[in-house]
């Protein structure tokens, strides 16, 4: 599913992270403004030892595990297309029961299943990845537009 979402289908949030100058700069982007998209659930990039993560920090009293594997799933896609320097996940984490054959196949990566966490690990060093949309102008424009929403 996550292969057939059009670009741009996540309007603001999406174009800001794209025109971010790091793939970490892009993830804190998502972080803070993902509330415009959804705000049943809080996400947060968790930066510990040589490993960062996209983290679950809380969601609404009716969890919706399908968004988070469809979430990290595009996130992943989005990353690997727009990354100068190849994006693997080191592991992803669900808090949520299910089979892990397919996600590992997609993930190319370690995929848990009633995890402790709902995060997307990765290496600390990716963050610094540059991307090839970057676009500074945009950046800058797009984030007080985000703002204001």
């Amino acid at each position: 599913m996550a292969e057939s979402i059009p670009p741009g289908a996540f309007g603001i949030v999406e174009y800001l992270c794209r025109a971010a100058p790091t793939l970490g700069d892009a993830l804190r982007q998502w972080v803070r403004y993902l509330n415009l998209l959804d705000d049943a659930v809080q996400v947060a990039l968790v930066e510990e030892g040589d490993i960062a993560a996209v983290r679950v920090t809380s969601e609404s009293e009716a969890p919706a595990p399908g968004a988070h594997e469809l979430c990290f799933a595009m996130l992943h896609r989005q990353a690997t297309a727009i990354s100068t320097v190849p994006f693997r996940a080191t592991r992803v984490d669900f808090a949520h029961a299910a089979e892990a054959d397919a996600y590992a196949r997609f993930f190319d990566a370690p995929v848990h299943f009633r995890a402790d966490e709902t995060q997307l690990v990765i290496a600390k060093s990716l963050l610094e990845a540059k991307l090839v949309s970057a676009d500074p102008t945009l950046f800058g424009i797009l984030a007080r537009a985000a703002d204001e929403e």
